[in-house]
């Protein structure tokens, strides 16, 4: 089955490189790779983080492990440089795939081990983290030049893979440690998730995928102007689907949901002319359309209080960010003490020229 998956997921030859930290899943995809039908040009990279006594003889297995399957492989070693309060977890991740990201050639993709189970583990620090529809729909399969071909398998089947074909792996000692907040969630609440609900894993990669659609449909809706939808582009879409957009683009935005009637009369608006003033409001929030831009704010939003605009002069001891905005200007130093200068709620903002 697994090779089966990653035949469809790649149904012709590519130039993958592998990111291979020797661990149980990366190592099934590399060997799974290599005894792929179709032959790929596959090249490795191993992260030698620094972080582990065993470090190194982490690094000298990931490399007898490719010269037994004629991968080239390379191992680069990290400089994370952890400064106190740094999360160890995150400058470990945005190192590594910086470095990816730099090695990277022309028409290659970067192949990571993420499978089913990694993807309960990303939704549930998710939501644990209040994360709207963007973040629900957690790692993609395929983004960008970066796959995760093992994303729809479960953890079972690449132990059994791996049983199967006898492959050794290593284990880091780091997994085991429950202070960080994946190794808490892997340990201790998701066996119990799975005693209650054995399909968990399963369901929950169903729900991301969902959200991943429905992001994707929210970024073809979405309007010229930051953080509006297009009416007509809204307006082709059926009733239902009509409601999931708006639903999910004003969870997105962190606005309270309207009653299902107030829904009905945001669709409503979309069916009037674009110069008519509509708006539909709930709560302290509205929904207004503007020519082909549907809008959705707090009200204080739509109705800002008047600025404070001031014009001053010049005057000595005004600092250097005065002496700046004339210089940049071309204001001669004759010139200053007459040329008003712009202030917004006393920031200076500009200056006025006077013709010669």
């Amino acid at each position: 089955m697994l090779i089966k998956t990653l035949n469809e997921s790649f149904p012709e030859p590519k130039f993958l490189l592998i990111a291979y930290s020797g661990g149980l899943d990366s190592h099934v995809l590399l060997h799974a790779l290599a005894h792929c039908n179709i032959k790929h040009q596959l090249r490795a990279v191993h992260i030698h983080h620094g972080l582990s006594p065993n470090a190194n003889a982490w690094a000298a297995h990931a490399e007898n492990i490719c010269n037994e399957l004629h991968i080239p492989l390379t191992i680069h070693k990290l400089d994370l440089n952890i400064q106190k309060g740094d999360s160890i977890e995150a400058r470990a991740r945005d190192a590594r795939y910086q470095y990816f990201a730099e090695i990277l050639q022309q028409d290659e993709i970067l192949c990571t081990a993420h499978h089913q189970d990694d993807q309960l583990e990303t939704v549930l620090l998710q939501l644990l983290r209040g994360a709207g529809p963007k973040g629900l729909a957690a790692m993609a399969e395929l983004q960008n030049d970066h796959a995760r071909p093992l994303l729809h398998i479960s953890h079972d089947l690449i132990l059994k893979y791996a049983e199967d074909n006898h492959l050794e792996w290593i284990t880091d000692e780091s997994n085991a440690n429950i202070k960080f907040d994946r190794n808490f969630l892997r340990h201790e609440v998701i066996p119990l998730i799975k005693q209650r609900f054995p399909a968990a894993a399963q369901t929950v990669s169903r729900s991301a995928n969902h959200c991943a659609v429905a992001q994707q449909v929210i970024e073809q809706l979405m309007g010229d102007l930051p953080k509006t939808l297009s009416r007509k582009k809204l307006a082709e879409l059926d009733e239902n689907m009509q409601t999931q957009v708006l639903r999910t683009w004003l969870a997105q935005k962190n606005i309270p949901m309207p009653s299902s009637e107030q829904l009905k009369s945001i669709q409503k608006m979309l069916t009037l002319d674009n110069d008519v003033k509509a708006i539909v409001t709930w709560h302290k929030h509205s929904a207004r359309l503007y020519r082909d831009h549907l809008y959705a704010e707090e009200n204080e939003k739509f109705i800002p209080e008047k600025p404070n605009v001031d014009i001053r002069f010049h005057t000595k001891g005004d600092g250097l960010s005065v002496k700046k905005l004339f210089q940049e200007n071309n204001i001669p130093p004759w010139q200053r003490e007459s040329t008003p200068l712009i202030y917004l709620n006393d920031e200076l903002i500009g200056l006025i020229k006077i013709p010669l």
